[in-house]
């Protein structure tokens, strides 16, 4: 698997995890993803795309 795919299961995970009951949980999972996302120059259409998958 590629670095780019693991990238994006990792940002779905975290988005994921972004809906938890658990404010603080889900505030640091989204923070998270936020920043992986930023980091790899990702646009906010790509990472939504991948919380849809």
């Amino acid at each position: 698997m590629d670095e780019l795919e693991s990238v994006k299961r990792r940002v779905k995970k975290l988005l994921a995890l972004s809906k938890s009951p658990n404010e603080n949980e889900a505030a640091l999972a989204l923070k998270k993803a936020n920043g992986i996302s930023l980091s790899r120059q990702m646009t906010g259409s790509g990472v939504k795309a991948i919380g849809a998958r």
